[in-house]
């Protein structure tokens, strides 16, 4: 069995009893799952960040936090029903 994930961090400071996960990256200053808002985190000294992760109907991870696209774009439906055009 792995570690449990608070012991899984990559900035720990010695003797702090807290770690601080930054909720899809610094979320409260950047645009929430942005490139951005993980470099924020890692700048403000977060321990670790959380971000959200949905596959594509064609199996490809795309960094989205909603299953419906309308929330943060102009399209319609779930991300699972589009495919990824790279």
């Amino acid at each position: 069995m792995g570690k449990p994930y608070h012991l899984l961090t990559y900035n720990r400071q010695e003797g702090r009893n807290v770690t601080v996960i930054a909720h899809r990256g610094a979320s409260a200053y950047y645009p929430d799952n942005t490139l951005i808002s993980l470099e924020g985190a890692i700048e403000m000294e977060a321990d670790m960040a959380e971000i959200d992760v949905l596959l594509t109907r064609d199996g490809v991870p795309v960094v989205i936090h909603n299953e419906r696209l309308s929330r943060l774009s102009g399209g319609h439906g779930r991300v699972a029903h589009y495919t990824c055009l790279l």
